[in-house]
């Protein structure tokens, strides 16, 4: 989910709907297994949608007060379980085949960076909410073989959420101030 736009371009694949007040633009082979609800809808080349095309009503872009959240979060937050090396002021960032494992727990982070196959899993219910940006690339994995609903990331930021080249990723992805980009072959 975005408020702003999503777009998603070469070979990538969604298992699950897309909701935008925005337009959602699908371009190359990119195959979504679900709706796509935006503003306009637009497929290029050989983009296609199993599920519903239509206009999406207008999302509210702040459905569960994400600064009130984020003081909740911060009080409880779990950060305390991921490693000192993992961290870079605040922002979780995984490279070069890096591979954590977060256990259940709410997470506060300034952005998310997981690239160069590295791996983030999920044991347990996990909520990662993210300030800053995010950016997942390089045939990385973030709750690849995990039950998707145990992992929910919500960005507060106008920063493009981005997915791309090779990423596999299971979860619910809400970025209700920006944008939603997958690129490649990224398969959410």
């Amino acid at each position: 989910t975005a408020v702003d736009r999503i777009d998603v371009s070469g070979a990538a694949r969604i298992i699950g709907p897309l909701l935008s007040s925005g337009p959602i633009t699908l371009s190359g082979t990119v195959r979504i297994e679900g709706d796509a609800l935006g503003t306009p809808v637009t497929l290029n080349g050989q983009a296609e949608v199993t599920g519903r095309i239509a206009a999406s009503e207008r999302i509210n872009p702040d459905p569960i007060g994400l600064e009130r959240f984020g003081e909740l979060a911060d009080k409880t937050s779990s950060n305390y379980l991921i490693p000192a090396k993992y961290l870079d002021k605040g922002s979780l960032v995984l490279g070069a085949g890096a591979q954590l494992t977060l256990t259940t727990g709410t997470y506060v982070l300034n952005g998310l960076s997981i690239s160069a196959k590295a791996e983030l899993k999920t044991d347990g219910p996990v909520q990662l909410f993210v300030r800053g940006g995010v950016r997942v690339t390089g045939g990385s994995r973030l709750n690849e073989r995990g039950i998707a609903e145990n992992l929910i990331l919500i960005a507060s930021t106008t920063e493009a959420m981005h997915f791309s080249g090779g990423v596999r990723a299971a979860g619910f992805f809400n970025n209700p101030r920006g944008a939603l980009e997958l690129a490649g072959s990224a398969t959410l």
